[in-house]
């Protein structure tokens, strides 16, 4: 070989788990990848804060007569922000929701209804397997929240004859979906593991 010959340069593939990676390249769909259900609970924490700031705008007469201040206005994030750790404290998240919307009420403030503000933190608490704490505090709120309606003077009629035959479907609607959703991930989770184990077992 003369000086002048250059042997040729062979080219070796990096493997595909060499492949570089630089920090602060995560974007949503990575993090989303990480954890499995963050959009579900982001989408579900800003339908019921949605709901429950279009009905603080509305400003509807109720028996207290407070009218909203910043304090009252924190119900909406209270409510949005908790389900956001749904999944990690269920049956925090839906004791906190209920306390939100009970000193609220205790306030004076305008009525946001009942149903929709706690119908996400029922439904997380029934989906985590907690069917007795999502039934119990959903009594317990509505014995509170109708009991305080029905002194104040509001109309028996409307109170007991309409409105609390919605929250009750609402609600029960509700637990009732947490807890098919519950059942479907048992089911699939049995499944896979009845699979896995005829694949041992060939």
């Amino acid at each position: 070989m003369s000086p002048l010959d250059v042997p040729d340069v062979v080219a070796v593939p990096m493997p595909a788990h060499r492949a570089a990676t630089y920090p602060g390249s995560m974007d949503a769909t990575r993090i989303l990848r990480t954890r499995p259900g963050i959009a579900g609970d982001v989408l579900l924490a800003l339908a019921v804060a949605g709901v429950t700031a279009a009905a603080q705008a509305a400003n509807l007469r109720g028996p207290g007569g407070t009218p909203l201040d910043p304090l009252g206005w924190l119900l909406t994030p209270v409510l949005g922000g908790l389900l956001l750790v749904r999944r990690r404290f269920p049956v925090a998240v839906l004791a906190g929701s209920a306390a939100a919307l009970i000193g609220y009420y205790a306030s004076g403030y305008p009525p946001v209804g009942l149903a929709l503000p706690l119908a996400g933190a029922v439904f997380s608490a029934a989906e985590a397997g907690r069917t007795r704490w999502a039934l119990g505090v959903s009594a317990a709120v509505i014995a509170v929240d109708y009991g305080y309606r029905a002194g104040a003077g509001q109309d028996a009629g409307y109170l007991f004859g309409y409105d609390l035959a919605l929250t009750l479907a609402v609600l029960g609607g509700a637990i009732a979906a947490g807890d098919a959703v519950r059942s479907r991930r048992h089911a699939r989770a049995q499944a896979a593991e009845r699979a896995a184990l005829m694949a041992a077992q060939r």
